[in-house]
């Protein structure tokens, strides 16, 4: 019974991402990541990780209607693409290729994706550079780093739902200087009362970036 209610969540939290990127547009936010999966996820008993895959392929045709519908361009953050079914990969393949050219907002959908394993994989690249000879130890900086994670922006704002208080190994290069906003509310319970909440107390912050 737990696990099928958990199931159900899976599928509530899917529809509510549609919910929640149409109250990005009216506020006139530009880009929106969504972390739907993580390497660590991987650990969980294999019936939920199945029914959480065809979850994943059975919303990518919603988020496609309303991608086109509203142009929204998608892209997908993965540092463990290998471990993704064909059928998943697929139409997340299909997502990515036909939006590519819309620009009202992006959609980052994070898959199979752990930010450690993202750091891990730009300073290899940056370390493959150095050893060919394309790039001089001197010239490794924080920008160049940057350019090599799957990620080169910077989130505003961070809303952690569930009433959890950590980020869960999700973008830690990319909010160094990100305002945290921490709901009690489990994802798929979000209203546009709580999304306003959200937008006022980042409105209310004094961002220093450290000055």
């Amino acid at each position: 019974f737990g696990s099928a209610r958990r199931l159900e969540g899976h599928r509530a939290g899917g529809q509510k991402l549609g919910e929640v990127l149409e109250w990005c547009l009216a506020a006139g936010i530009d880009e929106v990541t969504c972390f739907a999966f993580s390497t660590e996820n991987w650990n969980r008993d294999a019936r939920e990780i199945e029914s959480l895959m065809a979850t994943f392929t059975a919303e990518s045709e919603a988020i496609k209607r309303k991608a086109h519908e509203r142009r929204i361009r998608v892209r997908v953050l993965s540092t463990d693409a290998s471990r993704v079914p064909d059928s998943v990969a697929a139409a997340l393949d299909a997502l990515v290729r036909e939006t590519k050219d819309y620009a009202s907002l992006t959609l980052n959908l994070a898959v199979s994706y752990g930010a450690r394993g993202e750091i891990v994989a730009a300073a290899k690249a940056l370390a493959s550079r150095c050893v060919a000879g394309d790039l001089s130890v001197d010239d490794v900086d924080e920008r160049a780093f940057a350019a090599c994670l799957q990620l080169p922006t910077e989130p505003d704002l961070l809303v952690r739902t569930s009433g959890e208080h950590r980020i869960s190994n999700f973008l830690l290069w990319q909010l160094a200087y990100t305002e945290f906003v921490f709901l009690d509310k489990l994802w798929p319970e979000l209203d546009q009362t709580d999304f306003r909440h959200c937008l006022d107390t980042f409105a209310a912050r004094r961002r220093r970036f450290g000055a």
